[in-house]
């Protein structure tokens, strides 16, 4: 049977992709494109006269697709109302708005889990705040339905409780909240509460019920939303989390959070960037202060065309502090969501920098940053001078495999650059601050023995560059400014095992950015193991043969654990970890 579903909706989406290309094609030839979509979108739902010039083929689409609407089943095929809009609408205005269309089993499960904790329907107030076309409230009907239906409630009784007194939908966008109204209506034969309201615009908010509160708020929030220099100033004085940084996700979980019952539950997805950026460190503050976090999701890169992972963030208002600190968060991961992947006590993300709420912060990596805290040690703040790799703006045009009066100077690129050993591709370019688009001063680039490193990487990647070359965009560096900082001993810190455990634990992510490397413990070594890794890290700037590297760099790990005073136990865990490429404990 499950084959039959599959056949039928594979065959219908491709039609319906066709006919969604056809009107976009007419739509991009005429004026007030916005104004076109409403307009045919109304057509499609409603039958409602069109007055838009549209070519026959045009005119022939939107008949078929309301074809398509009438005989589609919502409750087994889904939101095909809203994945018509949300495709007829070019990518360039989802993108300003934050808008993206969430995928059914994310909503199922964020859904269940979110509502798990209630099992009385007749009081419980549920809020979608952008809720689009209205996928968590479909979802979150049908699943309120099957509690009533066990209570001996009709389902016309119950599906007119539930969309008049259970679900509130808000959006800021008047459309969607037409096709989310029109869903509604189609699921459960009635209206529901939905309305065309800027959820982040305090001053108008709840006009007519100051006091209505929700025992659960969840959704996906716009992500990344264009806000006017107006707004900006706006959010800047009314939220907490605008401080550190303006992103409409985070304006969101506070407003929501402002909206909720004690011990409601709030989830949302959002951008697993979220956890670890700068930006979103008051956000992360606000959630600490008020809430436990029941668990988070990995969802990874969830959206069609959107390279950007994804979480689902599941958290309940907590007034006491003590039971926010004694609160396990529990990690899950999109390919096995009935397994706790890992169990992290919420009072360690206290400590971390800047509030980073790390997936891997698990109590052997608490008790290896504990000990390493008790050590003496330096970093490298306002001990190194760093400067970035340069932009061109154009390699195809800047960078040539070609050394010539054009292209004079060497310049190292990504691919370069290995732990220890700078492997030069011959690529050149020139040097020239009024051609180039950003540059650091040359100085920086002609120094001998500054260190390099790549921008972006699964491992830390650094290495001496004992030449001086230019380096590329994706290839950082920076100089060591005392004498404690020896570029060889330091590359071997910072390339070593335990170095990456570390970095890996606290900041988890790809990008090494100099924040997070300024904030890494580096240790002064002892003088005959300082010069033992200046000879080993020499060494490494030549040896190509595999297992005799492979030795050398665990001669190397050795040296550091013993430096950072790192039990053999410990020390094998670190080493299988990272080895396998999977850091957390």
């Amino acid at each position: 049977m499950q084959k039959k579903v599959d056949s039928y909706i594979t065959h219908n989406i491709h039609y319906i992709d066709f006919c969604i290309g056809q009107l976009k094609k007419d739509i991009a030839n005429i004026p007030s494109k916005t104004d076109n979509i409403t307009a045919i979108m109304e057509y499609i739902l409603f039958q409602k006269k069109i007055s838009l010039p549209l070519s026959n083929q045009g005119i022939e689409a939107c008949n078929d697709l309301i074809k398509v609407l009438n005989q589609w089943d919502i409750i087994q095929y889904g939101d095909l109302a809203g994945y018509i809009y949300q495709n007829i609408k070019d990518t360039h205005d989802k993108k300003k708005k934050g808008q993206y269309f969430t995928p059914s089993e994310i909503v199922r499960y964020m859904v269940e889990h979110a509502l798990q904790y209630y099992d009385n329907p007749f009081t419980i107030k549920i809020l979608d705040p952008a809720c689009g076309s209205g996928q968590f409230l479909m979802y979150a009907f049908q699943y309120l339905l099957s509690l009533y239906k066990q209570f001996g409630i009709s389902q016309k009784e119950a599906a007119y409780t539930i969309c008049h007194n259970n679900l509130f939908g808000y959006d800021i966008d008047p459309v969607a909240c037409t096709i989310a109204q029109w869903n509604m209506k189609r699921l459960s034969g009635t209206h529901a509460n939905i309305f065309h309201r800027d959820l982040l615009s305090t001053d108008d908010l709840f006009q007519t019920n100051n006091s209505l509160v929700f025992d659960v708020i969840i959704g996906n929030p716009p992500w990344g939303a264009h806000f006017t220099h107006e707004q900006k100033q706006y959010y800047k004085q009314h939220y907490v989390s605008a401080i550190s940084g303006i992103n409409s996700f985070t304006l969101f979980i506070e407003r929501s959070l402002s909206l909720l019952q004690e011990r409601g539950v709030l989830s949302f997805l959002i951008p697993e960037a979220y956890l670890n950026i700068k930006a979103h460190q008051n956000s992360r503050q606000l959630v600490l202060s008020n809430t436990v976090i029941k668990e988070i999701v990995q969802w990874g890169d969830c959206f069609k065309g959107v390279y950007a992972p994804a979480i689902s963030l599941t958290i309940q208002k907590e007034p006491c502090e003590e039971v926010r600190r004694k609160h396990i968060v529990h990690i899950k991961h999109a390919k096995s969501l009935t397994t706790i992947a890992h169990m992290i006590p919420q009072h360690m993300y206290c400590t971390t920098p800047e509030t980073i709420f790390s997936i891997h912060y698990t109590h052997k990596a608490v008790a290896l940053l504990e000990h390493i805290h008790t050590l003496s040690y330096i970093t490298l703040k306002d001990r190194v001078k760093f400067f970035l790799g340069i932009v061109t703006g154009n390699n195809d045009y800047h960078i040539s495999t070609i050394k010539d009066t054009a292209h004079p100077d060497p310049i190292i690129i990504g691919k370069d650059v290995e732990k220890f050993r700078i492997n030069f591709s011959n690529h050149y370019f020139k040097y020239n601050i009024a051609t180039l688009q950003q540059v650091a001063e040359q100085q920086y680039y002609l120094t001998q023995n500054k260190i390099i490193y790549k921008f972006i990487g699964k491992y830390l990647t650094f290495a001496v560059d004992p030449y001086g070359f230019y380096t590329l965009n994706n290839v950082n560096g920076f100089i060591p400014q005392t004498p404690q900082l020896d570029p060889d001993v330091l590359v071997a810190i910072l390339n070593s095992r335990l170095l990456q455990y570390i970095y890996e634990t606290q900041f988890f992510t790809v990008k090494v950015l100099r924040g997070n490397l300024e904030k890494l413990p580096i240790k002064i070594i002892n003088s005959s193991n300082k010069k033992l890794l200046q000879k080993l890290s020499l060494e490494l700037r030549d040896v190509t043969d595999e297992p005799k590297r492979t030795m050398v760099l665990d001669s190397i790990d050795d040296i550091v654990f013993y430096e950072y005073r790192i039990s053999d136990v410990l020390a094998h865990h670190i080493h299988e970890r990272v080895t396998k490429g999977t850091f957390i404990a």
